[in-house]
C-alpha cells in the first residue's frame, strides 16, 4: 500500500502540478490588465475581483485608466498552483504588489515563495506589510470600501492621485486595523394573523398566535 501511495504523491507533486501550470498557460486562465509602465500591481481572484473593480471605480479608476494611475491588475483564474510565466511577466518592473483575497493569505504565501530570491522582486502587501505589520484583515469579507482604502494608501506614496471615494473620510470608514462591535442586523417584521411583529417564529408569543389561528379555523 505504502509504495503505491508514494508513487501517487510523487506524481501529484511533480507531473500533475506541472500539467496544471501548462494548462493554465495554454488556456490563458490568468488575465493581466493595465499598462506596461505600472509600478503598483494588484492580484485577486474569484468574486473578490468584482469588489476590486468596484473599489477602483470609487477611486475614480476604470479599466481604461489603470495605466494612467500606474496600476497593473492580475485576475487569477487558477490560484493553485500559480503559473510562473504570468507571475514573472506581471511583476516585471513593479515596485509593489497588493494581494487582495479574503480570509487566510493563500495566494499571498504562494506568491512570496515564488518571488523569494528573485532579482528586483517587488514588495508584497497582503494580510501584512513587508515589515510584518497588519494591513488587510484576515477575517470576514473585504468590501469595496476597505479595498479602496488599501489601494489608495499604496497609490499615494507614488504621487498618483485618485478620484474622491464616497467611502473615504465618511461615516462608513472601515479601518483595516482595530476592533469594532459587530453591527446588529435589523429583523424584518413578519405578519402573524395580520399583525406585524419582529419576534422570531419560534417565540412563545408567535406560537400562541398560531395556535389561536388554528383554533379559529376549527371553530369555523
Amino acid at each position: 500500500m505504502q509504495p503505491a501511495i508514494t508513487a501517487m504523491e510523487e506524481s501529484m507533486v511533480t507531473t500533475r502540478l506541472e500539467l496544471a501550470r501548462r494548462y493554465a498557460k495554454a488556456n490563458a486562465l490568468n488575465v493581466v490588465e493595465g499598462g506596461s509602465d505600472a509600478k503598483l500591481g494588484i492580484i485577486t481572484a474569484g468574486s473578490t475581483y468584482l469588489d476590486v473593480q468596484q473599489a477602483l471605480r470609487e477611486l475614480g479608476i476604470t479599466p481604461q485608466t489603470l495605466a494612467d494611475h500606474g496600476i497593473r491588475l492580475l485576475k487569477l483564474g487558477m490560484v493553485f498552483p500559480l503559473e510562473p510565466t504570468v507571475i514573472s511577466e506581471f511583476t516585471e518592473g513593479l515596485d509593489e504588489v497588493l494581494v487582495i483575497e479574503e480570509k487566510r493569505p493563500f495566494i499571498e504565501t504562494e506568491l512570496k515563495a515564488m518571488l523569494y530570491g528573485t532579482v528586483d522582486a517587488p514588495a508584497v502587501f497582503g494580510k501584512k506589510k513587508p515589515d510584518g505589520t497588519p494591513f488587510l484583515r484576515p477575517f470576514s469579507d473585504l468590501p469595496p470600501g476597505i479595498i479602496a482604502q488599501a489601494v489608495a494608501s499604496r497609490i499615494a506614496p507614488r504621487g498618483k492621485s485618485a478620484g474622491p471615494s464616497p467611502v473615504a473620510g465618511g461615516a462608513n470608514d472601515a479601518l483595516p486595523i482595530g476592533l469594532s462591535l459587530t453591527p446588529v442586523m435589523d429583523r424584518t417584521p413578519i405578519s402573524v394573523l395580520g399583525v406585524l411583529t419582529t419576534d422570531p417564529p419560534w417565540s412563545p408569543k408567535v406560537r400562541s398566535w398560531a395556535a389561536e389561528s388554528v383554533a379559529r379555523l376549527w371553530r369555523c
